[in-house]
C-alpha cells in the first residue's frame, strides 16, 4: 500500500460542473419553449390567413363570364376529354414533412380511380420530388422557390 497513491476526486469541481450542466440544459429548454411558441404563433397567423381566404374566387370566373355576353364567348367548353388540374402547394424546404406527405396522400386518393382525367402541377420542391415517382404520366410542370407569405402577385404568376 505504500506504492499506491490514492486518487481522490474533488467533489466541489464535479458539483460545479454538474450545476453548470443543469443551467445549460435549463437554458436550452427555455430556448426550445420559446421556439415552439413562435412556431405556434406563425401557424395560427397562417391558418387565420388561410381561413379568411375561404372560398375566395369560387365559381368567380364562371359567374363573371356567364353574366357578360361578350366575355362568355371566351369561356372554354368542357367536354369528356377535359382534364382536372390539381395544384398542390408544398414547401421548398423545412420541417413540414407531415403536411407535405398528407398533401401527396390526398392527391393519390383523388387520382386513384381515373388517372387519365387529371393533371398535376405541383408548387414547391417537396411536392415536385414527391410527385415525380407516383405521377410521372400526369405530372405537367412544376414551380419551386416560391417565397412566403404568398402574395397576390405570386399567386397571379402561378396561375
Amino acid at each position: 500500500m505504500l506504492g499506491r497513491r490514492i486518487i481522490t476526486r474533488g467533489f466541489a469541481a464535479n458539483e460545479k460542473a454538474l450545476k453548470a450542466r443543469i443551467r445549460s440544459v435549463t437554458s436550452i429548454g427555455k430556448i426550445t419553449k420559446a421556439m415552439k411558441m413562435v412556431a405556434a404563433s406563425k401557424m395560427r397567423s397562417d391558418l387565420a390567413r388561410l381561413l379568411s381566404g375561404g372560398n375566395f374566387g369560387y365559381n368567380l370566373a364562371a359567374n363573371w363570364f356567364e353574366g357578360d355576353e361578350i366575355a362568355s364567348k371566351y369561356l372554354p367548353e368542357f367536354t369528356k376529354d377535359t382534364k382536372t388540374l390539381i395544384v398542390p402547394f408544398t414547401s421548398d424546404k423545412g420541417l413540414c414533412g407531415g403536411v407535405n406527405s398528407s398533401i401527396i396522400r390526398e392527391i393519390k386518393a383523388i387520382v386513384k380511380d381515373s388517372r387519365s382525367n387529371y393533371v398535376v402541377f405541383p408548387v414547391g420542391d417537396k411536392g415536385v420530388s414527391a410527385c415525380i415517382r407516383p405521377f410521372p404520366d400526369i405530372l405537367y410542370k412544376s414551380i419551386s422557390n416560391v417565397y412566403t407569405p404568398v402574395s397576390y402577385n405570386t399567386a397571379v404568376a402561378v396561375a
